[in-house]
C-alpha cells in the first residue's frame, strides 16, 4: 500500500470523527472482513488468521483503489 501511495503521490488523511461519510467506508470493511474472513473460517491458530487477513487486506485494498482511480482520480 505504502508503494502505491508513493508511486500515486497520494495523500494519507486520517477519518475525522463524527463524520459519517468517512465512517461509512471504515464500517464497510470491517463488515466485510467480518464476513468473508471471520465468520467463514474456523482457525486453528493466530497464524491461520494472519495469513488469511493479509491476502484479504492486499486484495481488498487493490480493488478499491482501482475503483478510487477509476470513479475518484
Amino acid at each position: 500500500v505504502l508503494e502505491i501511495v508513493k508511486t500515486n503521490e497520494i495523500i494519507i488523511k486520517y477519518t475525522q470523527q463524527g463524520c459519517s461519510t468517512q465512517n461509512s467506508f471504515v464500517q464497510r470493511f470491517k463488515e466485510s472482513y467480518r464476513k468473508r474472513i471471520l465468520n467463514a473460517n474456523i482457525f486453528q491458530n493466530l497464524c491461520g488468521v494472519n495469513k488469511l487477513s493479509e491476502s484479504y487486506m492486499k486484495n481488498y485494498n487493490k480493488k478499491s483503489f482501482t475503483f478510487l482511480r477509476k470513479h475518484v482520480l
